[in-house]
């Protein structure tokens, strides 16, 4: 069953996956549906096109930062990976999952290398972002310092997963899939959060869910 659409409808639907940086997966989603065949062709065509910039992006900075996460392999530090490529890993075409940045958690004895190489990296490299963590909440309040100590105990049970060819640390599942609730808590709670979080929750515990401890 499908409902025609005008074309502000469709403008309208555009501009808001937009703003939650999920226009790449939504065009994919809608652009053979019936009721988009009525729409304006003209549209359709303006979104394909920055659609498909948008996931050209997106590979790229993908690429940069498995060159980058080798690098501080070969370098001896193995940080843990948390949201970003683990996430868009789980969709069927992860580059059309954009990410801002990429999430490292670290102890403080690898912030300083980490630093480093990240700034010799982006010389050549200027699309990388990545941001370092030794704690992924601020500890302005008791229930952030709760999850701190929460998640400095995960880093005894990380595991590996292989994506794009290398194996990237990153929190078990039970762990990472907590952590993408109090993450999106915590967004709520200042800013609200957007579509795309939801994205991930709701994949990631249906691609994970053998995996996932639901009694924990």
């Amino acid at each position: 069953v499908w409902k025609r659409r005008t074309k502000e409808e469709w403008a309208g639907i555009f501009a808001l996956a937009d703003v939650h940086h999920v226009l790449p997966m939504v065009y994919e989603a809608v652009a053979e549906c019936e009721a988009a065949k009525e729409g304006s062709r003209e549209m359709f065509d303006r979104v394909r096109k920055k659609s498909l910039y948008l996931t050209a992006v997106q590979r790229t900075m993908t690429e940069d930062f498995v060159k980058y996460y080798k690098k501080l392999n070969e370098n001896g530090v193995f940080p843990v990976v948390v949201k970003g490529i683990v996430c868009r890993s789980l969709y069927p075409k992860p580059d059309e999952r954009l990410s801002a940045d990429e999430d490292l958690f670290l102890d403080e004895t690898s912030l300083e290398i980490c630093t480093s190489l990240q700034k010799q990296f982006q010389k050549e490299h200027p699309g990388l972002q990545v941001e370092l963590h030794t704690k992924l909440f601020p500890d302005t309040d008791g229930l952030y310092r709760a999850w701190n100590e929460f998640l400095e105990e995960a880093k005894k049970r990380t595991v590996r997963v292989e994506i794009e060819g290398i194996s990237f640390v990153t929190l078990d599942e039970t762990d990472h899939l907590l952590y993408l609730v109090a993450h999106a808590w915590k967004h709520f709670r200042y800013s609200g959060f957007g579509i795309r979080q939801v994205c991930d929750l709701v994949k990631f515990a249906d691609v994970c869910t053998e995996k996932i401890d639901w009694e924990f």
